[in-house]
């Protein structure tokens, strides 16, 4: 192949509009979520050092339910919201000929 035919064939296929708002959706909901959890992360970790999960010398039994909650409602947001963008991104990616 020529140098021409490879430029033409590899370099002129782009994402439509909407396909980069696909892929910079995604991208950015990835992004909101990492931050989300280093946040939660950082929250239990505050509440575990200043004793504010502590009640009466123990632990408040409470804190395992809610936590539990927690995390079942973060996965589940994450995996439906990513399962769907990544569909979109996949489905609005360039096509090879």
């Amino acid at each position: 192949m020529t140098k021409e035919k490879i430029q033409n064939s590899y370099f002129k296929k782009e994402r439509t509009t909407f396909g980069k708002m696909c892929k910079y959706l995604w991208i950015g909901f990835n992004i909101l979520f990492l931050l989300w959890v280093i946040f939660i992360v950082l929250m239990v970790l505050y509440g575990f050092v200043n004793g504010s999960y502590i009640s009466d010398g123990e632990v408040d039994p409470t804190l395992g339910i809610g936590l539990i909650i927690s995390v079942l409602f973060f996965v589940f947001i994450f995996v439906v919201g990513n399962v769907i963008l990544g569909l979109m991104t996949l489905f609005t990616k360039p096509k090879k000929s």
